[in-house]
């Protein structure tokens, strides 16, 4: 993994860190490596990312806010169940993946979800943190202000989570 560029801070009492990194690795026996994904010869594959995260003081579960789009990939890699918030457009777009449905809704407060839908890229969340993965350097978030939206949602899980402010 290559550390590109990021910066840390606080955000309404939350400290936070950010990251865009460069991940490469050996694309898998009978992968198809996307064209223009910036893998190199030889069959591997670079991955492109911004995540965003904070240290929550309680134990992490596991709860995923995924777009719908990556809902399957995630949901062989980790399990979990599917529930959905009942807001119809929002379910359009996301699904929460988690066997604990009381704090997967928690998670996934309205600040949250007006957040995550007027994000042009989908983010996907995690009790870890936040993030965006793509195969395109041009598909993953760069600059500051898009690295600060990602901690605008990190912290208003957070703060769901916790009883913390509201920002």
């Amino acid at each position: 993994m290559r550390f590109r560029e990021g910066f840390a801070g606080t955000y309404h009492d939350l400290p936070f860190c950010v990251a865009h990194v460069t991940h490469e690795s050996p694309a898998a026996h009978g992968s198809h490596v996307t064209p223009g994904s910036g893998a190199a010869e030889g069959g591997s594959r670079r991955t492109h990312a911004t995540i965003c995260w904070t240290r929550l003081p309680f134990p992490l579960n596991e709860v995923r806010i995924v777009p719908v789009e990556l809902l399957d990939e995630r949901r062989r890699q980790v399990g979990g169940t599917v529930h959905h918030t009942g807001h119809a457009a929002f379910d359009a777009r996301f699904a929460i993946l988690t066997d604990d449905e009381l704090l997967g809704r928690m998670v996934v407060g309205p600040r949250a979800r007006t957040l995550l839908m007027s994000m042009q890229v989908p983010w996907s969340v995690t009790l870890q943190g936040v993030s965006i993965v793509a195969e395109r350097l041009d598909r993953v978030p760069q600059s500051t202000e898009d690295a600060l939206n990602g901690v605008a949602i990190l912290a208003s899980v957070a703060h769901a989570l916790t009883g913390g402010p509201r920002p």
